[in-house]
């Protein structure tokens, strides 16, 4: 442990020690140090962040710094001084940084914790590949080719498998005609842990043979296989005669399939996603545990902005609870490189669980002369300097990194021109001056350094030594030598493993301005060619890069391949952003494809998946525009269960827009389309369409599909089915008053939950049962309840269930006239509903806030937040809401005597209950009302 000082100390560095801060200039006053080159002594810019750091690792215990600055203001510096202090003072250091915006989920993470020797893969990704391919002529059932990933695959009899699945395809065909008349085609076969996989075209079928589940992304390959077979063969296959010798292509075209693999889907549930995050974020949590169990760490992440979604979320997991480790952990980031997504997480962080942040501001105008002043060769008077100063100031917003750079650009070019005194020339202080001589600074590169800067600013910090070699055709000794020049002169950056980038991103512009559009698209598809030769279809990292370059170079159907990979394994490695980003770069790629190619079909998938990731990540106006196109643009029988799903989520997006009648017509839709094609998430229908029915008040029908769905999810024994099916009910019975039965079947839900440790549905159930017993006046079983469902939201980091049971808590106290806690508990939720845009439940808060001010006296006050909280409700269309903040309203109004207001606030809340067929509150309001007269 490393030695206690005093909170207002700052804790003694070797470096502090050995250097003196005294630089004799005057005796009162010290000149600002700003030396920015990361060795020495520690800039005065950057000693009170570094001070509120140590004094955070100082204190003891666990605890997450975030650190905010715009591009080389000097944090990655003042994590190298951070770093030196934590090793002398005897804590164990990991240090990671985010390896750009397209990087393997977690990345950052999991190689830190590689490289101590604890852990390979956190996150571990299923693939499966197609063992066998069958193509087979339609007219004659004829083998046309067959290709297999096993000898013992090949040895089977190819003709007699054929002839099966002929005589099978008739059969269907003659068997299951539609009602014109057209016989269609057998989509699949399943036997055990094997499914046989068949997609048709015009003259011809083609199967393969795989086991697991299907992979949607192997029929879109099938069926463009297959078009681009016939396409090339079309005249052959008009007539063929038995002849092979004639086809082209079709052995490339099934060893293509062959070589593929495809990620093993997991369901993509929101409660499963949640799960499995959960999972994988204890495991970290339990690492970082064991280290620090024998060494008390610091955790260094450099550049948190072009970190994955996933490792942000991680850092927020970490950070509800890090007090039990002692691990400190610090994340520095650039507030306007940041995702709109991943900055709503670091705002949670702050926000809610109340992490710490340090700002590393720029220099002032003082300390940007000085520190030009240390840079010069020659000594100059401040005088002299400032004019130059100011006019390198305004160029760089004091940003200590530009400076330093554009500075080092005059210099080199003053002593190229032999002028000493060129910062003097006024044509020097203009900014056209200064960038000028900076692009000189660049331009001085020698040929063979300029081309190994170009190849690193397309290939990025991931692009090896070797790799480099191999797509510059340079030896290895030239681009070794090129990469040390670059390296001296302070362009590139070495990092681990022979990976390098730019010192500063006005480097990597100034050198690629010069390179053509087309150029570049050509490097990119070298590299990512170079790639896929070496590393294939294994799944790593790499596949990352080659989605990358392959969507900025010149094969689309590669990358449409690739970047779908990509996506598949975000969303499986849980980093829903990511996920998305790719997702989109293989729909743009799509544009590029030709019909042939599958252009349409990969259309359809992708705007599926961009749609469930939208929703699962909260942005509805995305889901449902994406779903749109599903349902738009479908085509084939074997793209209707992704019609299915897109009809769901339409149907869920407008429920929760309040746009009950067009959410029960894509509901319909939904569950019709699931019974054409046997859906086996027919319940998931069935539950949207339920929750819809009891929205509008015909809880006979809503009934109806959550009973169905119930004897379909106990027939099937799907448990997740069930506990959402249970909650459906639950919230059907609240909805009409009947409290007891809803508690009962939220028991149901308990029993299904627990045994699964599912804590996400755990803190939703224990929040509704909060929430019935708090309308049944029974406050003490329902604080208790409320309780639960704090605890376990908390321990997954479900912050909008936390906000909501933050909400239900702190109404529950409020009528168990404990206003200070209350009031505790509402200032909680309130940065969580702000960060959501929840109308809803600020209205909601404002309600409860009534209550509060009411049991203190504050009538006026209370009053205002009444009528606030009813109008938004009435905004949005809410009648249960509206119906309880009406009769919350009307018995404050009663308690203070004003009967005729009173008698109307508990006419409407008589109303909107009876809207809802709740028969119980409707007495009770009638009552009220008799009270009242």
């Amino acid at each position: 442990m490393p030695p206690h000082y005093e909170d207002d100390e700052d804790p003694p560095s070797k470096v502090e020690m050995e250097v003196d801060w005294d630089l004799g200039d005057d005796d009162d006053d010290e000149e600002d140090e700003v030396s920015f080159d990361g060795e020495g002594e520690v800039p005065r810019s950057l000693e009170k962040p570094l001070a509120k750091l140590k004094r955070a690792i100082n204190k003891g215990g666990g605890s997450v710094v975030l650190v905010n600055g715009e591009t080389g203001v000097g944090k990655s510096i003042l994590m190298d001084h951070l770093v030196t202090w934590a090793e002398e003072n005897d804590l164990h250091v990991l240090r990671s940084s985010g390896q750009g915006r397209f990087s393997k989920p977690l990345q950052p993470v999991t190689e830190a914790l590689s490289r101590e020797g604890q852990i390979g893969e956190i996150v571990k990704v299923n693939e499966v590949s197609m063992q066998q391919v069958f193509l087979i002529d339609r007219n004659t059932g004829l083998l046309i080719a067959h290709s297999a990933t096993s000898q013992d695959s090949l040895a089977i009899d190819e003709d007699m498998v054929s002839s099966m699945f002929t005589a099978i395809q008739s059969f269907v065909s003659d068997s299951f005609k539609t009602a014109q008349g057209e016989g269609g085609g057998l989509g699949k076969l399943e036997y055990q842990d094997t499914v046989i996989v068949i997609e048709h075209g015009s003259f011809g079928y083609i199967a393969a043979v795989m086991h697991g589940e299907e992979n949607p992304n192997v029929r879109v390959d099938l069926k463009t296989a297959l078009e681009t077979f016939e396409n090339k063969n079309k005249e052959n296959l008009s007539h063929w005669d038995g002849d092979l010798t004639g086809f082209q292509g079709v052995d490339k075209t099934l060893t293509d399939l062959i070589s593929k693999k495809y990620t093993r889907i997991i369901e993509r549930s929101e409660s499963q996603l949640e799960s499995e995050r959960i999972r994988i974020f204890e495991e970290v949590r339990n690492i970082l545990g064991h280290i620090s169990v024998r060494q008390r760490t610091l955790f260094v992440i450099d550049d948190l902005h072009n970190a994955d979604e996933a490792t942000v979320r991680l850092l927020d997991y970490l950070s509800s609870d890090i007090e039990q480790l002692d691990v400190v952990m610090v994340a520095t980031y650039t507030p306007e490189d940041m995702d709109p997504a991943v900055k709503k997480v670091v705002r949670s962080m702050v926000d809610v669980h109340g992490v710490e942040e340090v700002s590393v501001e720029p220099l002032d105008i003082d300390q940007t002369v000085k520190l030009i002043m240390d840079s010069l060769p020659k000594n100059y008077h401040e005088g002299e300097v400032r004019a130059f100063a100011e006019e390198v100031f305004l160029e760089t917003r004091g940003i200590p990194g530009l400076i330093k750079e554009v500075v080092e650009g005059v210099i080199e070019y003053a002593e190229e021109s032999g002028d000493e005194d060129l910062l003097l020339d006024p044509s020097t202080r203009s900014m056209e001056g200064l960038m000028k001589h900076y692009a000189v600074r660049v331009n001085k590169l020698q040929p063979r350094e300029l081309i190994v800067a170009e190849w690193a600013s397309i290939a990025g910090a991931d692009f090896t030594l070797d790799e480099l070699e191999s797509c510059i055709v340079m030896s290895k000794s030239d681009v070794q030598e090129a990469i040390e020049q670059l390296v001296l002169h302070k362009f590139l950056d070495r990092g681990e493993a022979d990976a390098f980038k730019f010192t500063n991103p006005r480097i990597s512009s100034t050198i690629s301005d010069g390179i053509s559009h087309r150029w570049k698209k050509v490097m990119h598809t070298q590299i990512a060619n170079y790639l896929e030769m070496t590393y294939g279809d294994s799944t790593s990292a790499n596949i990352f890069s080659m989605a990358d370059h392959f969507s900025k170079g010149m094969n689309p159907y590669k990358a449409v391949t690739y970047c779908h990979r990509a996506g598949d394994m975000s969303l499986q490695m849980l980093s829903v952003e990511t996920a998305i980003n790719y997702y989109y770069l293989a729909l743009q790629s799509c544009g590029d494809l030709s019909h042939s190619e599958g252009r349409e079909a990969n259309k359809v998938v992708l705007n599926m998946k961009l749609s469930e990731s939208h929703y699962l990540r909260g942005s509805d106006e995305d889901a449902m525009k994406h779903a749109q196109q599903v349902v738009e643009h479908w085509s084939s029988e074997t793209e209707k269960p992704f019609l299915a799903k897109a009809l769901r989520i339409l149907a869920q997006v407008q429920m929760d827009r309040g746009d009950h009648a067009a959410a029960l017509d894509y509901a319909r839709k939904a569950l019709e389309t699931s019974k054409e094609i046997s859906d086996s998430e027919i319940w998931e229908a069935r539950v949207a369409l339920g929750d819809i029915y009891a929205m509008l008040g015909q809880m006979k029908n809503a009934w109806k599909q959550l009973q169905m769905a119930e004897d379909y999810c106990k027939d099937k024994d799907i448990d997740e089915g069930l506990t959402a099916v249970y909650q459906s009910q639950a919230l059907v019975y609240s909805r009409t008053g009947r409290y007891r039965e809803a508690i009962n079947h939220l028991e149901k839900a308990l029993g299904e939950a627990y045994p699964r440790n599912d804590k996400r549905n755990l803190s939703r159930i224990n929040t509704l049962l909060g929430w019935c017993y708090l309308m049944m006046y029974h406050y003490p079983i329902s604080d208790d309840y409320l309780k639960e469902g704090i605890k376990y939201a908390k321990e997954i980091d479900y912050v909008s269930q936390l906000g909501h049971a933050y909400a239900y808590h702190a109404h529950c106290l409020s009528l168990m006239d404990e206003p200070e806690d209350a009031a505790e508990v509402i200032e909680k939720a309130i940065p969580i509903f702000k960060s959501f845009d929840d109308k809803r439940m600020m209205a909601y808060l404002d309600m409860v806030h009534g209550i509060i001010l009411n049991n203190e006296g504050e009538e006026q006050p209370s009053r205002e937040k009444f009528q606030k909280a009813l109008s938004m409700f009435q905004t949005l269309k809410d009648s249960e809401m509206q119906a309880v903040a009406a009769e919350h309203f009307a018995r404050m109004l009663e308690g203070r005597g004003y009967k005729d207001e009173a008698k109307a606030e508990y006419t409407k809340a008589r109303d909107k209950y009876k809207d809802m067929s709740n028969r119980d509150k409707v007495k009770e309001m009638l009552v009220a009302l008799k009270r009242v007269k």
